[in-house]
């Protein structure tokens, strides 16, 4: 059914303190681990992303249709939510499973990226965001992301903004 699905169905196996979310298509660097779960370990935050915009404007690898997205959704989500994210679409997270079990997660694909953040910064959680090695993949490299999905992600911030759920 997709990335959201298969997240969601994890997610009823988690037996410890924080979950990591990364992608398994080696755009991100899995050895970063450890730098992304540190401010959770100190107490600082209960949420990291790890941002591809924190030290590089146009992430290498990164097409430019997706870098267009990537900018749009992360605004969007800043003027909705209040916000100062960076990449709001990173698919490098780490947050407390204690957090992550209290959420209704609806999401089937590439919208869980919306849907977790969305539901993060409703509950006020403080989102730390930590410059992550990024090294992008293209749609002939086996990258699944359309178009399509860059509507959805517009309407579940819309959704999740506007919704009474996880307020």
């Amino acid at each position: 059914m997709g990335k959201g699905a298969t997240i969601r169905r994890g997610l009823k196996h988690l037996t410890g303190d924080i979950v990591i979310v990364q992608d398994a298509d080696n755009e991100y660097d899995p050895d970063e681990i450890p730098k992304l779960i540190e401010p959770i370990l100190t107490g600082q935050t209960e949420a990291v992303y790890g941002s591809r915009f924190k030290e590089a404007w146009y992430p290498e690898g990164m097409g430019f249709l997706s870098w267009i997205a990537n900018r749009t959704l992360t605004k969007l989500t800043n003027i909705l939510y209040g916000a100062s994210l960076t990449d709001m679409e990173t698919c490098y997270k780490a947050v407390r499973v204690s957090l992550v079990k209290k959420m209704e997660l609806r999401c089937n694909r590439f919208d869980f990226e919306p849907d977790i953040t969305a539901q993060l910064l409703k509950k006020k959680v403080d989102i730390v965001e930590l410059p992550v090695t990024y090294i992008g993949r293209s749609a002939d490299d086996g990258k699944k992301i359309k178009a399509r999905d860059f509507l959805q992600a517009v309407w579940v911030l819309l959704r999740d903004r506007f919704s009474r759920i996880q307020s």
